[in-house]
C-alpha cells in the first residue's frame, strides 16, 4: 500500500519522514497486530517445512546412484534404470531389461562383497544431453571401475564394471 507524502515531508530526512508517516498512518495498528504477525509466521514456517520435506527428492540421479552403489544394492539402483540398459560386467556385455540388470548386478554384488564406493568424476550436463559418472567400487575381490551413463531424463542407460 502506497501513500503520497505531503510536500513538507520532502525536506526532512528519510528516517524522520518515515517516523512521522508511521505515526500518522491510519493503519499502523493493523501493520503490527498479533493476528497479522502470527499468520505471516505461520506462512513462512509452512513454506520452510515444505522445502525441508521435499529436499531429499531434489537429489541428483548421480547422488542416488552413488548411494545405491555404496550399499551394494541392486534394488535401489534398479529404480534409476531406463527401459533398456547396456550392461558390461567384466567384459560380458549385453543389452537387458531393468529386471535382468537388477538380477545380474545382485549376483555380482553378492559374489564380490561390496565394501564401498567413491565417485571420482561427474560430467556436467550440456544442453539437456546425457551425462556420465566414474567411480571406484571397493569389494572383497579388489577395486572395480564403475562408469554409469545417464540419458536426458537422468535414467541409467549404460553401466560398466571393469577391473
Amino acid at each position: 500500500m502506497y501513500y503520497l507524502l505531503p510536500s513538507h515531508y520532502q525536506s526532512l530526512s528519510y528516517l524522520t519522514c518515515f517516523r512521522r508517516f508511521q505515526t500518522n498512518c491510519p493503519n499502523r495498528n493493523l501493520l503490527y497486530s498479533p493476528g497479522v504477525l502470527r499468520s505471516t509466521m505461520r506462512t513462512i514456517s509452512g513454506i520452510l517445512f515444505l522445502l525441508l520435506c521435499l529436499a531429499p527428492q531434489f537429489a541428483s540421479a548421480q547422488d542416488r546412484c552413488s548411494a545405491a552403489l555404496q550399499k551394494g544394492s541392486a534394488e535401489d539402483l534398479s529404480s534409476q534404470f531406463a527401459k533398456s540398459v547396456d550392461l558390461l560386467i567384466l567384459g560380458d556385455e549385453s543389452t537387458v531389461t531393468p529386471q535382468q540388470a537388477t538380477t545380474m548386478l545382485a549376483d555380482f554384488f553378492a559374489k564380490s562383497g561390496v565394501k564401498g564406493y567413491k565417485q571420482n568424476h561427474v560430467s556436467a550436463a550440456q544442453n539437456g544431453k546425457s551425462t556420465y559418472s566414474i567411480g571406484d567400487l571397493y569389494t572383497n575381490n579388489g577395486t572395480y571401475r564403475i562408469t554409469t551413463f545417464f540419458d536426458a531424463a537422468k535414467m541409467i542407460t549404460e553401466l560398466r564394471i571393469e577391473k
